[in-house]
């Protein structure tokens, strides 16, 4: 499991998605802000494998974001913002 009870996620985290279900594990609010049609109003997302997509197109411009994948057959792919400050 992802986020077990009491698991405190980093604020540079933007989002968690798994390769296995096609969809998002946590997303932060800033990812929600920015995407608000890929999301119900539950806050869950929609088509988690498009917005992925998306997100993948809209990142690989920015400098200051980390993609990390890990996992062979059920992989997930982490991104952080390597910019976070929290002033």
């Amino acid at each position: 499991m992802l986020h077990p009870e009491g698991y405190y996620t980093p604020p540079s985290l933007l989002f968690i998605y798994v390769e296995e279900i096609q969809d998002f594990e946590y997303c932060s609010e800033k990812l929600k802000e920015k995407f608000p049609l890929h999301f119900n109003e539950n806050g869950e997302t929609i088509n988690g494998e498009f917005l992925y997509k998306t997100m993948k197109r809209h990142l690989r411009w920015v400098q200051d974001k980390l993609l990390i994948t890990y996992g062979t057959m059920e992989s997930a792919t982490l991104c952080f913002d390597l910019g976070y400050s929290n002033n």
